[in-house]
């Protein structure tokens, strides 16, 4: 997997692969090129606001990228993985990169799509024919109604990520708050890919980073030729 994702992202400017020497690589010992740069926490100590941004910014390229480019779930983004040195975001483990069905891919395009042109309609189509929920209490109506409006708010709307709510809350602890998601629990398909923007609003805001996901997500998809003014409509 290291060798097929440093080949993916050889021409990414923000996001380095460090080469796999793969002639004195072992089951054990895994060997790298060198890549000089800081462990993220040690980073982020002296980060000013704008070092920060820039880091979520390659975080979530990076992420974005892996998925609605090349096919592949990065489910394990924690800090340890990361290396940064204030131009780049480097990238060191990939045990838990995991290759998708072509199904699956169709799905998280459709489905960033929809978030980025806030096409409400279209997220609940597209839930409810994939059954992207398990079956137990769940009303597809309670989605469309409470939970797709919340989700697509920072992509719909232009605004800065993750303090989306005035004040203190986060995306997460709105939904507990006011127990949004109670019975909307997502099949262990589709788990990651509705989570994910959870996941890096946690990781975001333990940050103090924000930024403006609508962008960086156009950003994603026009260089993918995912965009909408460039939508053909296939994948």
């Amino acid at each position: 997997m290291h060798e097929r994702v440093y080949q993916a992202f050889q021409d990414e400017v923000d996001v380095v692969i460090p080469k796999l020497y793969s002639q004195w690589t072992t089951q054990h010992m895994m060997v790298t090129e060198f890549r000089d740069g800081l462990h993220p926490l040690v980073y982020l100590q002296n980060a000013s606001e704008k070092d920060r941004n820039n880091f979520a910014r390659q975080l979530y390229r990076f992420m974005n990228m892996a998925r609605l480019k090349h096919g592949w779930l990065y489910t394990d983004p924690h800090f340890g993985n990361f290396l940064v040195n204030g131009r780049q975001l480097i990238v060191l483990d990939f045990g838990g990169m995991v290759a998708m069905p072509d199904e699956d891919i169709r799905f998280a395009r459709k489905y960033v799509r929809a978030l980025a042109e806030g096409d409400g309609l279209s997220l609940y189509s597209l839930l409810q024919e994939r059954k992207s929920f398990e079956p137990t209490a769940t009303r597809y109506e309670e989605y469309f109604h409470i939970l797709a409006p919340v989700l697509m708010r920072p992509f719909h709307h232009d605004c800065i990520r993750p303090y989306i709510f005035p004040g203190e809350l986060s995306l997460r602890e709105w939904l507990v708050k006011h127990r949004k998601s109670v019975n909307l629990l997502p099949t262990s398909r589709d788990y990651f890919h509705l989570q994910i923007d959870s996941l890096l609003e946690d990781i975001f805001r333990s940050m103090g980073a924000e930024i403006n996901w609508h962008r960086e997500l156009l950003g994603v998809l026009d260089d993918i030729e995912m965009s909408q003014w460039r939508w053909s409509g296939g994948f």
